[in-house]
């Protein structure tokens, strides 16, 4: 096996675990199209630094909300976060509180069956699913260059 065969295949196999993860992210997006909503109030609207092993950035957002008969609270802003992929940007942080300021009331759409589980953006996004298309692009052309 060549080199280039070994590069085209980690590049195929990174691209379909990134498209993958893209295409649950927007699953759930469209899930969450049909979930009730309620009012809620942000509670805690901050920038957190990170500097274990790299600098990072990510906001902390919590807010509480009352649904189904009980009080909640939580720190998912959108679905990717509520699948766990969290963007380290300083930029995109410090967006996001702007956006969501201590104090102010917000939208809050939670999961019926689970009422914990709440976002306050439910837009699917795609883009993981491009990135990763990307990557399988990449993977062909190095197989059909080598």
């Amino acid at each position: 096996m060549t080199i280039p065969m070994i590069c085209a295949g980690i590049f195929f196999l990174i691209g379909l675990a990134i498209m993958a993860s893209g295409w649950m992210t927007f699953h759930k997006s469209n899930q969450a199209a049909v979930w009730p909503s309620t009012t809620g109030t942000i509670i805690t609207s901050e920038v957190l630094r990170s500097t274990g092993g790299k600098l990072s950035f990510s906001a902390h957002i919590v807010y509480q909300y009352a649904a189904q008969g009980g009080n909640h609270v939580s720190t998912r802003v959108s679905i990717p976060e509520l699948m766990g992929i969290v963007d380290t940007g300083q930029k995109e942080a410090m967006a996001k509180v702007e956006k969501y300021p201590i104090h102010s009331t917000v939208t809050v759409y939670y999961d019926p069956q689970d009422p914990q589980r709440a976002v306050l953006e439910k837009r699917g996004d795609v883009s993981l699913f491009y990135l990763g298309a990307v990557f399988l692009v990449f993977a062909l052309v190095i197989w059909f260059l080598r």
